[in-house]
């Protein structure tokens, strides 16, 4: 809008007016007031979106977590960026703020601002109080947003009546109470299906079990449904908490599930041989803080050795099968070592147990001649390892 079709307009009288200066120290002390939130929620976002990457990390690292990482990273980058760029842009214009005079005059539902510098006029305005996007109060003054543009006023030169004081941006429409009840329920759903899945897939990829993708379906549509949900209610000045919960669940579920899912092609051949190994200790076992395969030959006897190291939690887990199941001995019995003295045993063990493959039967020499199967298994407690030895035996 022209200056002078500005003029034009201005047919009655002001109710107030209003003339600001500004020093530096007071700039100062308005952007520092005005950045302070902002500021803060990038410090809070940065926290979680490192937690989240830290996470992600720590359960696997390959092409999906990389990207994924890239992706919140990047996100984080550009929000500081952000905000960077809009305190240089508020510092650069310093010079002109506090060389300029600000003048408003305050109408019925509407007010004229003219900016004149060196007693020239280089910019007039006019606002609606209706367009009041955003209003500050910061102490000394009032930070008032009019199409993101932010206007410093001083609340010690007002009158105690004035405008300023009662302006304030247009209220959202208020939610319905259905709206509001659906709200709730998806928050809350959404933290429970961010645990649930996480307790669930993380349990899958504990106990090798393969990834499913109605893991994600199932756990992952609620806190999508809550983050759009979340968006849709901020034409009423709500909806935080949803886009908060279903962007945080949605995000732990689906690196949880990458890391099972990418890990598994990766780890098939191990996945397949622990598998093999369960049937002969004949219980599901944990995952292993370490795992090596290899074969050998001893005595012309061919052999398959599978070395397995646990976690303490996951050793006193297997301890407790070994030390309540009757298969597994603490000594070498003469039918063990008859068993198994041809490829020999591990250099340290506690409990120690031999599975015929071919006759399903343990620790017992056969009756008949011939050739069998057989998985010599050791466990030491001090390491948590178990070892398993497969090999032919011939009687």
């Amino acid at each position: 809008m022209a200056d002078t079709e500005v003029f034009e307009k201005k047919e009655n009288i002001p109710l107030e007016s209003y003339t600001f200066t500004y020093t530096k120290e007071e700039h100062r002390e308005a952007k520092k007031n005005y950045f302070s939130q902002p500021t803060a929620k990038i410090v809070v976002l940065s926290i979680l979106v490192t937690a989240i990457i830290v996470y992600v990390l720590s359960l696997s690292f390959n092409f999906g977590s990389g990207l994924f990482v890239g992706i919140e990273a990047m996100w984080l980058l550009f929000s500081v960026l952000g905000l960077v760029k809009a305190k240089q842009t508020w510092k650069l214009s310093e010079a002109k703020f506090c060389s300029s005079v600000y003048t408003y005059e305050l109408f019925e539902g509407y007010m004229f601002m003219k900016v004149t510098r060196e007693n020239e006029t280089v910019h007039l305005t006019k606002f609606e109080y209706a367009d009041l996007r955003q209003k500050i109060d910061v102490g000394k003054y009032y930070l008032l947003n009019f199409y993101n543009q932010i206007y410093v006023i001083k609340k010690q030169e007002l009158a105690e009546n004035s405008i300023f004081h009662s302006i304030k941006p247009k209220e959202p429409e208020k939610p319905s109470a259905t709206l509001r009840a659906l709200s709730v329920v998806l928050l809350v759903l959404s933290i429970v299906s961010g645990v649930s899945g996480v307790l669930l897939i993380g349990s899958s990829m504990f106990n090798y079990g393969a990834m499913q993708w109605w893991y994600l379906l199932a756990f992952g549509l609620i806190p999508i449904a809550s983050l759009v949900f979340g968006f849709y209610m901020k034409k009423y000045g709500t909806g935080k908490g949803n886009v908060i919960a279903g962007l945080l669940a949605f995000c732990f579920i689906l690196g949880v599930f990458y890391a099972g899912y990418t890990d598994e092609p990766d780890r098939a051949e191990e996945y397949a041989q622990i598998e093999v190994v369960e049937s002969y200790v004949g219980v599901p076992l944990p995952r292993p803080h370490s795992y090596d395969n290899f074969k050998g030959s001893v005595n012309g006897i061919d052999y398959e050795d599978t070395a397995m190291q646990f976690n303490s939690e996951a050793g006193d887990f297997i301890e407790g099968i070994i030390k309540g199941s009757d298969k597994w001995s603490a000594i070498l019995t003469d039918e063990i070592y008859d068993l198994v003295y041809e490829v020999g045993t591990a250099e340290d063990w506690d409990y120690v147990c031999v599975y015929n493959i071919t006759n399903d039967e343990y620790n017992k020499v056969p009756l008949k001649e011939g050739t069998y199967d057989m998985a010599a298994m050791y466990y030491d407690m001090e390491y948590n390892g178990l070892y398993v030895i497969e090999y032919e035996y011939a009687k």
